[in-house]
């Protein structure tokens, strides 16, 4: 599935794969399909979410030679949740965008009170 190695997935999106996905079970060897696990689907999204996050660090995405099955699960296995949480901190963070503050700056006076609105919510705000 992966001619270029994990390097392959770098750009590719979570739809890209549940494409992938699709198509690879519709090859069949011999008399009878491939099939795709719904745990065996959601390890491939996790490989994903990891290696993009891997090259977010500006690292290259390789597991060690001597690494076992469930070693890699365990690599892996965190990167579904962390992306599912970002996507919902993202969203809410959004909801930010054209918030209106309530503190307007008019003055100098109220700099500290304006600056303290801002603060709080470009804190919450997750890109």
């Amino acid at each position: 599935m992966l001619s270029d190695g994990l390097s392959g997935l770098e750009h590719m999106t979570q739809d890209d794969i549940k494409c992938a996905c699709c198509r690879y079970c519709k090859i069949s060897v011999s008399l009878f399909s491939i099939i795709l696990t719904p745990i065996e689907k959601e390890r491939i999204t996790s490989i994903l979410l990891w290696v993009q996050s891997i090259f977010h660090v500006s690292l290259v995405p390789v597991f060690p030679d001597d690494v076992i099955r469930y070693q890699c699960i365990g690599l892996i296995s965190n990167t579904l949740v962390q992306g599912m949480n970002c996507k919902s901190q993202k969203k809410v963070g959004e909801s930010w965008y054209n918030a209106e503050f309530n503190t307007k700056l008019k003055s100098q006076g109220n700099f500290d009170k304006f600056e303290e609105e801002i603060q709080s919510t470009l804190s919450t705000i997750i890109e």
